[in-house]
């Protein structure tokens, strides 16, 4: 499975480059080179470089550090890391790298390869749990670590964390319904919490749900009977994995009711939610995503714009290549239909409905977009197709090493195959001429139907499928398109304020289509350890997007990007001065801002930014702290003005006594006891025991489990002797 999952990470984990369009975002810094002759702009895929990459950085840092990464001081003048839940700032494996001293680029390739292992595997445990053989559980468990869904999401590691968990939580569901044994539900326990810690809450609600419906159609079909001791263990055990969970949480969704995104259910917010559903011309994703073009090469679609020749993306700009993808690939599919089904089944196949049922928006979509709290808030349903190709995965386990065919299955299978071909050749929207991925696809059927069938014919019962199996699977890993990845570029040399205030940039505008012509967008200065004005965050305070409306003179975020918080065109400096705001970053002279440098066609302007932590005598100088605290030397006055974003969780202490905070405007105001000891100021002076506690919990959970498992051990070992 690790020799798998390396096939199409080879440029991250051997080239030494990082998942991310790096090559395309460093056209974005001052003089960098041109956009002409890269592959197509893909979107999504840039906030791998312009989220994920600083936010691992900074958590990363922290933990090195030997603090709790609580606050982003490098965006909109400061926000919660913790309480953004793709920030991962409590996922145990981002604690381990951290504590670990691991470089974020050697921690990002390692944790890509992790997740698509620990996702094969968790697939072959389920493919076990429906009674594949091992082989075929293996071979169906790489099936789903390679899928075009995981590495395509590869850029954005958020979404691979969360769902690498989500064949674990199924898996465990089921194997405490057809073996009657409560206790293993605390696995389930875990898997649910490893998802919800990994960041992306949509993905976590979804595993959550496929979890729910497994149980439902599980009981269903096994009927267990749980005894009492067993069921209060398993309680015990569910009960330490919630309190784990809401404890370290706890930040996220306190902040999450502050959301800009939180709305209320309304019939035209459905109508809009309903846009990012797949049509039912992309199940053509079934059989292979290269049927919808190639997302990386280029079409021009008017005099002035070119775009991916992907044509979901130009019918639908939320349908980039890794939301639509749902299949494991042709090979796949061709083993999927050929196992014999029976009732066992029937728990898989439902979690694979539920994919369907959400990703191509039928009436399902409404209960849960009006019943479901913070539902309607998640966007794009189309995401959920990462269950069709979950269940396809454990399908394709069973169709290898079976000895004989299932003949509907294959009839499925083969209506499945051919209306997927027609429906791709119906979509030429563009006049690209995907035909030319047919041959690929059609010989990769062929060569897996003969394969197949061939083995059933002369080779012995136990060695048919599987066998030539193996090599088909290894082929498929290195035909899936690999994921986005670069050198991230070197920052250092640009100009950055001295004593520690911002930057605000220029940045120009966002664009869907083509790569765009703009100037270091949001956070990107953050891999340097510059603080800027703008910010590009997944959850930001209401109050904060009022605010930076007042900075950015507009609208901040483009049509594009809600979450963006960037300056088109600077037009007044007084909010960026009040802000901090010392360099500014743009491709034309500012008016009243003093030019210092050039670089390329980028001028570097200085600005009279008011100073981070101001006295009644003038500016103090300041120390940022591991975690996004700050300290610093009082020098009399009688109260002092921090400019960093007030939250209710800041604290202000000196020498172990708390002191007087305040907030003033969008900023802190600390008045100090008189004393002329360092004033410290932390943004979450619980963080330390929240995680003590969190881990504690789940570290007893894990106990449990473990004890449970010795103890079951010991018994089949003493029953075997007798």
């Amino acid at each position: 499975m690790g020799l798998l999952a390396a096939i199409p990470l080879r440029a991250i984990l051997i080239g030494g480059e990082t998942p991310g369009p790096w090559d395309q975002i460093a056209t974005m810094v001052p003089g960098g080179p041109g956009a002409k002759g890269l592959p197509a702009w893909q979107v999504l895929q840039a906030d791998g470089a312009l989220q994920f990459y600083g936010w691992r950085k900074q958590v990363l840092e922290a933990y090195s550090a030997g603090a709790v990464p609580v606050w982003n001081s490098h965006s909109l003048g400061g926000i919660p890391l913790a309480a953004n839940s793709q920030s991962g700032a409590y996922y145990p494996p981002h604690v381990l790298l951290g504590v670990s001293g691991v470089p974020v680029g050697v921690a990002l390739a390692l944790l890509a390869w992790f997740h698509l292992v620990v996702a094969g595997l968790g697939v072959a445990a389920l493919a076990r749990q429906v009674g594949a053989t091992p082989l075929g559980a293996s071979l169906g468990g790489g099936l789903f670590a390679v899928s075009p869904f995981m590495v395509g999401w590869v850029a954005l590691p958020s979404v691979i964390s969360t769902v690498a968990w989500v064949p674990w939580l199924v898996a465990a569901v089921l194997q405490a319904l057809r073996r009657d044994r409560a206790v293993s539900l605390i696995g389930a326990g875990l898997a649910s919490t490893m998802m919800v810690l990994a960041g992306h809450l949509q993905f976590a609600a979804l595993g959550l749900l496929a979890g729910l419906v497994t149980l439902v159609a599980g009981w269903v079909v096994f009927r267990p009977r749980f005894a009492v001791r067993d069921l209060c263990l398993a309680l015990v055990g569910l009960g330490l994995c919630a309190v784990g969970t809401l404890v370290l949480i706890r930040p996220v969704l306190e902040y999450s009711q502050l959301s800009h995104r939180r709305n209320t259910p309304t019939a035209e917010g459905y109508r809009a939610f309903l846009g990012g559903a797949m049509s039912p011309p992309e199940a053509v994703g079934l059989v292979d995503s290269r049927l919808f073009g190639d997302s990386t090469a280029r079409v021009k679609v008017s005099e002035t714009l070119e775009a991916q020749a992907f044509w979901p993306t130009l019918r639908r700009p939320a349908a980039t290549y890794p939301e639509t993808a749902l299949g494991i690939g042709a090979i796949g599919l061709v083993l999927a239909f050929l196992g014999r089904w029976n009732r066992r089944l029937i728990p898989v196949l439902s979690v694979g409905i539920l994919g369907v049922l959400v990703a191509f928006g039928t009436p399902f979509n409404q209960m849960l977009y009006f019943g479901v709290p913070g539902w309607s808030s998640t966007g794009i349903p189309a995401r959920a197709g990462f269950l069709v190709a979950l269940c396809l995965a454990v399908l394709a386990a069973r169709g290898v090493g079976r000895g004989r065919f299932s003949t509907i299955a294959l009839g499925a299978g083969g209506a499945t195959i051919v209306g997927s071909l027609v429906l791709a050749n119906a979509q030429d929207v563009t006049g690209m001429a995907m035909v030319g991925a047919f041959p690929a696809v059609m010989a990769a059927l062929l060569a897996g139907i003969l394969v197949v069938g061939g083995a059933r014919a002369t080779l012995p019962n136990g060695w048919r499928t599987g066998t030539l199996a193996v090599p088909m699977v290894f082929v498929a890993a290195l035909l899936v398109p690999v994921p986005p990845s670069g050198k991230v570029p070197d920052l250092s040399g640009l100009p950055r304020p001295a004593s520690g205030q911002r930057v605000a940039v220029e940045m120009g505008d966002w664009n869907l289509y083509d790569t765009p012509r703009a100037l270091l967008p949001p956070n990107l200065l953050s891999i340097a350890g510059v603080s800027e004005v703008s910010g590009y965050d997944s959850l930001i305070s209401r109050d904060r997007v009022e605010w930076f409306k007042r900075i950015a003179g507009e609208e901040p975020a483009p049509p594009e990007n809600g979450n963006m918080m960037r300056i088109r065109e600077i037009t007044n400096l007084e909010p960026l001065i009040d802000a901090g705001v010392e360099l500014i970053y743009a491709r034309r002279p500012i008016p009243g801002a003093e030019p210092i440098s050039t670089i390329g066609a980028v001028t570097i302007h200085r600005i009279p930014g008011a100073p981070i932590v101001q006295g009644d005598r003038g500016e103090v100088q300041f120390r940022r702290l591991p975690g996004g605290g700050i300290e610093f030397d009082p020098d009399g006055s009688e109260s002092y003005l921090v400019r960093e974003q007030f939250s209710p969780n800041w604290s202000a202490r000196q020498q172990n006594r708390e002191v007087f905070l305040q907030k003033e405007g969008p900023w802190i105001r600390i008045k100090p006891s008189g004393e002329q000891k360092p004033i410290r100021l932390d943004p979450d002076p619980s963080a330390n025991s929240r995680l003590f506690l969190g881990f504690l919990a789940l570290f007893l959970a894990v106990l449990l489990q473990g004890l449970i498992k010795l103890v079951s051990l010991r018994r089949q070992r003493t029953f075997l002797k007798s």
